[in-house]
């Protein structure tokens, strides 16, 4: 419930016009990777569910940063990522000079969130250079993948088919959390499709806005 209420929270600090991308999809992916980080967290034995859950919420928070602060701009990188198919970390780095985790990484120092969850906004798709609590990091990685690949993303490439138990976020969690390697993946995916209405239905209700808000 404290996660639902943060989200609401940060909900409100973006005017309707100032959003320059969908934000129901926005909350639908963000609520997706806290559901999914909570579930795969206490499948592999990571002591700390509800923590993953609020890193899963929170690890595109530099999102709704660029949106606020550079509106239009930041409407043209969607653009970009979609039409040059590339990620939307590239289309910032090309038209902004930075990217949504470094600017969320300094909001969240701001607020004074717990270093780990910073670390999980400043490298969830770096996850190689973290130093704080990796196994946080690597857990919101592998599910803010999961997510994207089942269709819970933003709409531009995201690395589609990437092979998850090949990917270095996996193989550095397995180090930590063991129990990774029994995981039946299969089975997630299943929960993961399972769960969607509950998401859509749960984002719909709570954190409407119009989709002519949309890029």
């Amino acid at each position: 419930m404290q996660s639902i209420l943060l989200g609401c929270c940060l909900n409100r600090i973006v005017p309707t016009d100032k959003w320059a991308f969908n934000a129901t999809t926005f909350w639908r992916h963000s609520l997706g990777c806290a559901l999914v980080s909570r579930k795969l967290a206490t499948l592999i034995g990571y002591p700390e569910p509800e923590k993953a859950y609020l890193a899963g919420l929170l690890h595109d928070l530099g999102l709704l940063v660029n949106t606020l602060a550079c509106t239009d701009e930041y409407r043209k990188c969607f653009t970009v990522a979609r039409e040059e198919h590339v990620s939307l970390e590239s289309a910032e780095l090309k038209l902004l000079g930075f990217t949504h985790s470094q600017s969320g990484k300094i909001l969240a120092e701001h607020w004074k969130f717990s270093t780990d969850v910073v670390a999980v906004i400043e490298f969830h798709h770096h996850v190689a250079e973290t130093t704080s609590d990796p196994a946080l990091v690597f857990l919101v990685h592998l599910s803010d993948l999961l997510c994207r690949l089942r269709d819970l993303g933003y709409g531009y490439y995201a690395a589609m088919g990437v092979d998850l138990a090949s990917d270095e976020a996996w193989l550095h969690l397995l180090k930590h959390c063991p129990q990774l390697e029994a995981l039946d993946l299969a089975r997630l995916t299943l929960d993961i499709d399972g769960a969607m209405d509950e998401i859509v239905a749960l984002v719909d209700t709570v954190f409407h806005r119009d989709s002519a808000t949309s890029a």
